[in-house]
């Protein structure tokens, strides 16, 4: 049902729509409708961050997910709901509820240009694309990185995933093609929801093999965004904890790839989310191809990454710009009840 909204009321909606690039100099463009439509800003910030702002009784506009461009033809169809907003910038589409709202919208910004705009009915669709900037850009330089305070949600989210100095694709989230673990055979997770299980704030990527429900697809790299605990059929997922759960045929993975070149040292640990059922799960973190740390664990335990195998290699690892150390879960005989906490912490050694 649509809201209505009387003339003169003053309404301004800020969207702040960020896409991966480098650097953490922050440059926004806006421009605003006046009554008597309601109007829709959207501005571009570099960061990365998208931020809503409302002023009066209007629903804040709600992430539905992130496809790339193209796979969802008619959203409203494919979403079932009344109107939506897409936002398409460098191949992905960006999915977003308007809860019925008339919105008139307008762009403008330095540092990217329109595309194309169309209105049909009350749905929206804008595209977008980087303009060209002279100058060379300045890396920044981070000296720590963790997987839950990186990792970005919605509608922020992007695979590869930056750090949180600004440094573009640091994290991946992958699969791989069978149980062996060769980079080779590994690939990014391509769909990305925000209400995994049917929770909002549950939310990350997945694969395609249907597990419990349509929104339980594996493997799987999420987060609990949702700042409780939250008990979901037997998983019981902490705050702000990063789970992982492999496929029966393929490996859950995290990767890191070095931003710049030096030594560092990982520190974390696995652990087991869903008690009620499963076999346990066997864990490896490599460089590339080479076997730094492994372990495994029974159904209900945990394991910290200096206590596997190999554990003291953790703590002075040499490494090159661009290359990678893998955080690797196997499902043992089956995946059945294996969603597992993973926590990683890298920090360059002095």
């Amino acid at each position: 049902m649509k809201n209505i909204v009387k003339y003169g009321q003053h309404l301004v909606i800020t969207l702040l729509i960020v896409f991966s690039v480098t650097g953490c100099e922050s440059v926004t463009g806006q421009v605003a409708y006046q009554p008597p439509g309601i109007p829709l800003t959207i501005s571009i910030d570099t960061n990365g961050n998208i931020v809503f702002a409302v002023e009066g009784k209007v629903t804040y506009p709600t992430p539905l997910g992130t496809f790339s461009a193209g796979v969802v033809v008619d959203p409203v169809k494919h979403f079932k709901i009344a109107n939506t907003l897409t936002v398409r910038d460098n191949g992905k589409d960006y999915f977003y509820d308007l809860h019925g709202n008339d919105f008139n919208l307008n762009f403008e910004s330095g540092y990217y240009r329109q595309i194309n705009f169309r209105k049909d009915g009350s749905n929206l669709f804008l595209e977008v694309e980087r303009i060209n900037t002279s100058g060379p850009s300045v890396q920044p330089i981070c000296s720590s990185w963790n997987l839950a305070s990186d990792m970005r949600a919605s509608p922020n989210q992007n695979n590869p995933n930056r750090d949180s100095c600004g440094n573009p694709n640091v994290w991946y989230f992958m699969q791989s093609s069978s149980l062996n673990r060769d980079p080779k055979t590994y690939s990014l997770l391509q769909a990305f929801i925000p209400n995994a299980l049917n929770v909002w704030g549950l939310q990350g990527w997945q694969g395609t093999h249907m597990s419990s429900s349509p929104r339980d697809n594996l493997p799987m790299v999420e987060i609990n965004t949702t700042g409780v605990a939250q008990q979901v059929l037997t998983i019981k997922w902490p705050p702000n904890a990063v789970a992982v759960h492999p496929y029966s045929t393929q490996l859950a993975i995290v990767g890191w790839r070095a931003p710049h070149g030096g030594s560092i040292t990982i520190s974390g640990a696995v652990s087991d989310i869903d008690y009620v059922c499963g076999d346990g799960i066997q864990w490896f973190v490599d460089k590339g191809s080479v076997s730094l740390a492994s372990g495994s664990f029974a159904n209900g335990e945990s394991q910290n990454f200096w206590d596997g195998a190999g554990g003291n290699n953790l703590a002075n690892i040499s490494i090159a710009q661009g290359e990678f150390i893998y955080f690797i879960v196997h499902p043992n005989a089956n995946e059945r009840c294996d969603s597992t906490r993973l926590d990683v912490s890298i920090t360059a050694v002095r």
